[in-house]
């Protein structure tokens, strides 16, 4: 009776099923192909762009960009011409 048990027990722990990939928005199974995001998600092809899933990396972006538009672009103030 012991050995029945034992045995249960062995093929209990050998058959254990994969963690299924869900998408961290809608929670659909992820099919073959999913997307990691900056934000630590994993999303499927529905929510796969940063607009879709209403993501917090969003305004970082943003506000970075603009930083380094300003400082790689140097405003240019034309000469004014004098009038003959």
């Amino acid at each position: 009776m012991d050995e029945n048990k034992n045995n249960k027990k062995d093929t209990e722990k050998t058959i254990k099923k994969k963690k299924t990939i869900r998408c961290s928005f809608c929670n659909k199974k992820c099919t073959l192909i999913n997307y990691n995001c900056q934000c630590g998600g994993i999303f499927c092809q529905n929510h796969r762009l940063t607009h879709s899933h209403s993501c917090p990396c969003i305004e970082k972006k943003k506000i970075i960009n603009k930083e380094l538009l300003k400082k790689n672009n140097i405003q240019i103030i034309p000469e004014k011409v004098n009038k003959i």
